[in-house]
């Protein structure tokens, strides 16, 4: 495929097209030890086939300071889900969610969005949040790697703890914890 998009490979293995090398940098913070450990497997992995990466790690504070002005190449972070798909997929893919770090704008996928946020409907709302998923996939201004598995422990003396598939809806459910 990069053969056939004339991303040619030197003497050294190294693909580049017209001069122009195909690489790149990509980092993570201080202590991300998952991030760390992916970024040398995708350096590794991309190297086998010319692609350059330049893993930069970094003190979190510095880190997030790319984060919110967007001046990195690449990034690995990490991040929760939440049940409702509008907690994250308006924030992280509508041209003007909060965390769209990446600057993603996609004008069709932004007026799904807005439907889906608009629909009191649960069906209708479902189909808005089912299409937004098939139209960020073919842009991919993100791509997801991997997902913790959450394990929950709690004390039989306890009721009303509902573990959550999504880490950062478990306070949600903790308001209803009580004593047995």
């Amino acid at each position: 495929m990069l053969d056939a998009a004339s991303w040619v490979k030197d003497s050294d293995g190294k693909r580049a097209k017209d001069g122009v090398p195909l690489a790149f940098k990509m980092s993570t913070f201080l202590g991300h030890e998952a991030g760390e450990q992916l970024l040398a497997t995708a350096q590794e992995w991309l190297g086998a086939v010319g692609i350059a990466i330049e893993i930069e790690v970094i003190e979190l504070s510095a880190w997030i300071d790319t984060l919110v002005n967007s001046t990195f190449e690449a990034t690995m972070s990490n991040w929760d889900g939440w049940i409702d798909p509008d907690d994250y997929g308006y924030g992280m893919y509508h041209s003007k969610g909060g965390r769209n770090r990446a600057k993603y704008f996609n004008s069709e996928l932004d007026t799904v969005l807005e439907q889906a946020r608009a629909e009191l409907n649960q069906d209708a709302r479902k189909a808005f949040y089912s299409t937004f998923p098939k139209i960020a996939a073919e842009d991919v201004p993100y791509l997801p790697v991997y997902l913790y598995q959450y394990i929950y422990a709690y004390r039989s003396a306890f009721s009303g703890f509902i573990p959550s598939p999504a880490p950062a809806d478990i306070y949600r459910s903790v308001k209803a914890v009580t004593k047995a």
